[in-house]
């Protein structure tokens, strides 16, 4: 399977158009010096589409530095070589994002001095061909795929949230002394009206993309955009960015769509009730391939545990049922299955008035390993 033809600026995933079960796996966080078993274990699944979250490498730096140039180059050309690596890009279309550290440092935005040939050096890595031309903009690597026929179609978005990006608001010191202590990280919400998550070039691609028809959205953040009580980044520190996001995606029009996220260091599942027109919303974290976290933040929209060890998640599309069912899967790196959700399609679809057209037919089923 690999990447197919492009029709304007939508890249069309040529897998098999003919499949009545789709199978979408996702991850992000995979350090090119650490063990790369989990491909093998992911190949196993049989994906159609490998979706990277962001920090695909992890540049060597000093404490608290950013990466240089060379650093960069040095990561990728590590990874070039990873042989577990290689024979999955064989195999299985990736669609690739950046986040911070492949991008250029710990959480920095649109100050990097480097970013445009950062920007190179990703895309050089992970496209190819007419994808590479497209991505190769100056303001950003964001992209959007579209994967199956068009009565089935899944369309991925993937914006890049850090080429245009303002930069984080600092708590207070004792705030973030305080904050160490639980594992939690040292941003607030920003009072600056002006702060910019995309910046307005990429705010227009992202509404013309939510024009184009498809079945069912999967909107790819590379940092949380749900949670935002932990005080490491996400899409909360920028509240009216957020509250932006969250509206446009659940416009009725838009259809049904669920936000797969990176970053945190471990996997949790997210649920956001409709309020004041919008509509319920779920989000998958997978993060990390082969990194972790072993405190998972607060989250008063998490549903069941979060799972501090590395994993990857799959999203299966049945779309033989009158109503297509989803199964979310958590996966550990060795391929262990920790979790799975069961959601109806047609539950995720927005009413005019806001919620969801109608709630799941049946109650989600969680399944521990």
């Amino acid at each position: 399977m690999a990447a197919g033809p492009i029709r304007g600026r939508v890249l069309r995933i040529e897998s098999d158009y003919e499949s009545d079960v789709v199978r979408v796996a996702f991850g992000s966080c995979v350090s090119q010096r650490k063990n790369q078993d989990v491909w093998e274990h992911i190949a196993e699944k049989d994906p159609h589409l490998f979706i990277m979250m962001g920090d695909g490498v992890y540049p060597e730096h000093e404490p608290g530095a950013l990466s240089t140039l060379d650093a960069i180059r040095s990561a990728y050309r590590h990874a070039g070589k990873c042989v577990e690596l290689n024979r999955f890009r064989e195999q299985i279309p990736v669609a690739a994002i950046w986040d911070d550290n492949d991008y250029g440092g710990m959480d920095i935005g649109r100050t990097f001095a480097h970013k445009f040939e950062s920007r190179d050096l990703f895309l050089d890595f992970w496209t190819s061909g007419a994808e590479a031309s497209i991505r190769r903009r100056d303001s950003g690597i964001y992209a959007s795929w579209e994967l199956g026929m068009p009565e089935r179609r899944i369309q991925i978005i993937a914006p890049d949230l850090r080429f245009s990006r303002s930069e984080w608001a600092m708590a207070g010191l004792k705030t973030i002394i305080a904050r160490q202590l639980r594992g939690m990280g040292p941003f607030e919400a920003t009072r600056d009206s002006g702060a910019t998550m995309l910046g307005e070039t990429q705010w227009a691609w992202l509404e013309d993309c939510l024009r184009r028809p498809a079945k069912l959205r999967l909107f790819v953040s590379s940092i949380q955009v749900i949670p935002g009580e932990r005080g490491w980044e996400c899409w909360s520190n920028f509240p009216a960015e957020q509250e932006r996001l969250l509206r446009l995606i659940s416009q009725p029009r838009v259809g049904p769509v669920i936000v797969l996220s990176g970053d945190a260091h471990y996997a949790e599942i997210s649920r956001k009730d409709g309020d004041e027109g919008i509509g319920a919303l779920w989000e998958i974290t997978s993060s990390g391939l082969t990194e972790h976290w072993p405190t998972p933040g607060p989250n008063s929209f998490r549903i069941g545990p979060a799972y501090p060890q590395p994993n990857f998640g799959i999203l299966t599309v049945d779309w033989r049922p009158a109503s297509p069912q989803l199964t979310v899967g958590i996966h550990g790196a060795d391929g262990r299955r920790l979790r799975r959700e069961f959601l109806l399609l047609e539950s995720l679809m927005h009413s005019p008035s806001g919620g969801s057209a109608s709630r799941t037919a049946r109650s989600p089923q969680r399944f521990m390993a």
